[in-house]
């Protein structure tokens, strides 16, 4: 961490810039990339290269027929050149990361990398107990700020053991991210000691001070914004978000934004749709705070998928309503789309 606050002064960096390059530099690359260019011998043949150009010229050609795979590779991509994260942030990473390899011996089978983000401390309003003991479904109520839930180990360990089985049981390499590392990894090894055991663990090892809420700015409460330690907790985000980029499968929640932009990181850096299981109830579609079996209806497109975000709508909030139901902001917009649209032409029928 010494080492990125020198870089930081140095350069006399504020806010993002701390953390990310500009969108133009040249990304820095780590295992899964490397892994990806040796498959080329670490270099792109002519023939390949010749592939790819005709792939992007037919992608060219038939740009108004994209298809929502199509969409959805875009934007991860997006997300992945504007989160240009700087090369002291990967060193950094680097130097803290932590392994615990398994007692039972790693197994010969291919690895399956799986990111794992659990959710405590501020998001949990600091409680260390009465967590939720099964996942949400779909249409679990909207999880606004005062209702958010965290849930038991149990039900991430559950996820784990699902993904290894439907993996043909292949080795798992499991990065985990979380505010109560090791109380957790305490936890997962006394109450789950049978995967515990076969499962090579990764974990970014900071320092537990950062996590002290209780070291709050005069006149605030115990939530990131107000700690004191606010610009460590912000480096210690930028690690975890690359730590997880790692999954080829993502476990937790993609409800919070921490959780979904790592998944969007990974869907880019595999160039392929990560599989998740969503322990909120939400998808990479909807919002914290929608009901997304509710709003599903509305989800007419990728487009409103991938960027629907109320904060840019002009639509005024019922407050008592959204505290107790949470956000129909998508739904009422949707609802009004169509009526415009049948006025316009009364033939129109909504996809």
């Amino acid at each position: 961490m010494l080492q990125v606050i020198s870089f930081v002064r140095r350069k006399k960096l504020q806010g993002k810039m701390c953390a990310i390059n500009d969108f133009s530099e040249i990304e820095e690359f780590g295992i899964i990339e490397e892994e990806a260019m040796r498959l080329h011998n670490g270099v792109i043949n002519k023939e390949l290269r010749k592939e790819d150009e005709e792939k992007l010229w037919k992608f060219w050609r038939n740009r108004f027929d994209t298809t929502p795979y199509e969409y959805l590779l875009i934007f991860a991509h997006m997300t992945r050149i504007a989160f240009n994260i700087r090369s002291h942030i990967i060193d950094s990473y680097q130097a803290q990361i932590k392994t615990i390899a398994p007692s039972q011996g790693k197994s010969k089978e291919e690895t399956l990398r799986v990111a794992m983000h659990i959710r405590r401390g501020d998001s949990c309003d600091h409680a260390l107990s009465g967590y939720q003991k099964k996942a949400s479904p779909l249409n679990s109520r909207a999880q606004v700020s005062g209702h958010r839930y965290c849930y038991e180990t149990a039900v991430y360990m559950n996820a784990l053991e699902r993904v290894h089985s439907l993996s043909d049981n292949r080795h798992l390499e499991v990065y985990v991210s979380t505010d109560h590392l090791l109380d957790l990894m305490d936890e997962i090894k006394k109450d789950h000691f049978e995967i515990y055991r076969k499962i090579t663990w990764k974990y970014v090892d900071h320092s537990r001070d950062t996590f002290n809420y209780s070291h709050t700015l005069v006149g605030g409460s115990k939530f990131i914004e107000y700690s004191q330690s606010h610009s460590a907790l912000g480096a210690t985000a930028f690690l975890d978000i690359w730590h997880l980029s790692h999954g080829q499968v993502f476990i937790g929640h993609l409800g919070s934004r921490f959780g979904k932009l790592s998944w969007w990181q990974a869907t880019a850096r595999y160039n392929s749709f990560i599989p998740f299981f969503s322990v909120d109830g939400h998808s990479m579609c909807c919002d914290i705070d929608e009901d997304c079996g509710r709003v599903l209806p509305s989800i007419i497109s990728m487009e409103n998928c991938l960027t629907f975000s109320r904060d840019y709508t002009n639509y005024v909030l019922n407050e008592t309503e959204y505290w107790s139901i949470g956000s129909f902001v998508r739904f009422q917009l949707a609802k009004n789309e169509i009526d415009f649209r049948k006025k316009r032409d009364p033939n129109y029928h909504p996809p």
